[in-house]
């Protein structure tokens, strides 16, 4: 089943007012991109796994001013879902949102969020449409990683099989259970990759 291109990146300019700091287009480093071995935050050193998403940290502006994201910046849903769970990371929460609308034979989309501090309001089992709020970007800066505030943003066909209470990272890198798709394929708006 093709799947139709999503807006957050459009979204995330809206939600956030990127604007008024005179946005132009997202930055990408080639760490940052779907399977990736290098680190974006650590030249010095490899990812253990190849990374499963997209880092979303950074764009440009008009004036060709490389800006980044803060913490408390909105996260909007990629699309309609179910919220089927919501799982520490090592940063924040990453918020596993379920959608049954799409499905390809026993798997079904799902769209992750990580680093996130998920809305109070906010439980597993509930209903969002796209474009609603999942939480904001948790600060890093209290953290002992030198790693930037950003968004990790996975899709992936997970198989139905899968209850959601066994929904994590390790899940998301085994390849009987999951398909990863790469996100920056799916995504509309302007961007570039920096190298």
């Amino acid at each position: 089943m093709l799947l139709p291109s999503t807006d957050l990146f459009l979204r995330l300019v809206a939600e956030n007012d990127l604007n008024k700091r005179r946005f132009h287009q997202w930055v990408f480093n080639p760490g940052m991109l779907f399977r990736t071995e290098e680190k974006w935050w650590d030249a010095s050193s490899a990812r253990p796994i190849p990374h499963e998403g997209l880092d979303v940290a950074a764009f440009l502006t008009k004036g060709g001013q490389l800006e980044w994201l803060t913490p408390q910046t909105r996260i909007p849903a990629a699309y309609d879902g179910i919220i089927a769970k919501l799982q520490k990371d090592f940063l924040g929460f990453s918020c596993f949102l379920r959608h049954d609308q799409f499905q390809r034979g026993p798997r079904l989309l799902y769209s992750v969020y990580g680093h996130i501090e998920p809305l109070p309001e906010h439980r597993e089992g509930q209903a969002l449409k796209a474009g609603d709020i999942l939480g904001t970007l948790a600060d890093t800066s209290q953290k002992k990683s030198p790693i930037r505030t950003h968004l990790h943003f996975s899709l992936a066909w997970i198989a139905t099989t899968v209850p959601a209470n066994s929904l994590n990272w390790e899940t998301m890198n085994d390849p009987e259970a999951v398909i990863l798709i790469d996100p920056l394929s799916l995504l509309t708006g302007a961007f570039s990759v920096m190298y």
